[in-house]
């Protein structure tokens, strides 16, 4: 009887053919199992923000309870943010937080510039932040300022505050540094815009006290480092500009080049 004998290359190629089928099987099981936890991952990050959000909401109607010396300063960031508020002009160049966070505000007082050289600190993820309820901590010192000086360093910590929020409700994180340079421009313009009777009191102290304070020391080396003629070619002769906020933005970078400078702020971001 004659028997029918496969080729040579027959019979391999079956065994080829069965090796691949499995191996295609097995990659688009693999690709299934890392698509569906990478879903339950993300599904996972969506319900730890959402969860986050909900525990640093500010909705007080009125401002926490805090020393007279640091609500008379609460109160007269609110006045201003309030006004830059109902002026229509929304998140800006003068507009840093919302009006109603200062409601949300203690003003704690401790050791701070004897242990870390700082004046004051708002601490991101601290386990005391909760609902209507975001500590700072100043310098007991400050209990002797008058409410402008007071009022300049809180700016400083709720725009720190502020950069919190954005962070926990999806907002992309700033760098430290770009976080020290917002908050000392929120600083600067909340100086800028004062009455004129208290920028007068300003500007006097600063330019005749020999002790002068750190917070308007600060305002001094700002208004030292900013250049008019670099936002005049940067910003407003410049017909190739399409930034919106390049004033804003130029004047930020200022700051922060002033800060990449100074050894404090280099080892307080690790730069």
């Amino acid at each position: 009887m004659k028997h029918n004998v496969m080729p040579h290359r027959s019979r391999l190629l079956i065994p080829l053919l069965l090796v691949l089928v499995a191996i295609i099987g097995i990659s688009r099981y693999f690709s299934y199992q890392k698509t569906s936890s990478l879903q339950e991952t993300a599904k996972s990050d969506v319900v730890k923000k959402d969860s986050i959000a909900k525990e640093v909401l500010c909705t007080r109607e009125s401002r926490l309870e805090n020393r007279p010396s640091y609500d008379r300063a609460l109160s007269l960031i609110a006045e201003k943010y309030d006004l830059w508020e109902k002026s229509g002009e929304g998140f800006g160049s003068y507009y840093f937080f919302p009006s109603k966070l200062v409601n949300c505000i203690q003003a704690n007082e401790g050791e701070v510039r004897n242990t870390s050289g700082a004046e004051g600190f708002f601490k991101f993820n601290d386990d005391q932040i909760k609902d209507n309820y975001f500590p700072i901590t100043i310098d007991r010192d400050y209990s002797y300022n008058d409410d402008i000086l007071n009022a300049l360093l809180l700016v400083h910590e709720i725009t720190h505050v502020q950069q919190y929020l954005d962070t926990v409700n999806g907002k992309p994180s700033l760098s430290c540094i770009d976080k020290e340079s917002e908050a000392f421009f929120a600083q600067f313009q909340f100086y800028s815009i004062q009455f004129p009777e208290v920028r007068k009191s300003m500007d006097l102290r600063i330019e005749n006290d020999k002790n002068l304070h750190p917070q308007l020391a600060m305002i001094q080396n700002i208004k030292n480092t900013m250049s008019l003629n670099g936002v005049r070619a940067k910003c407003l002769n410049n017909k190739d500009n399409e930034d919106k906020n390049c004033i804003e933005n130029y004047r930020k970078n200022e700051i922060k080049q002033m800060l990449m400078k100074d050894d404090f702020y280099l080892k307080q971001c690790g730069l």
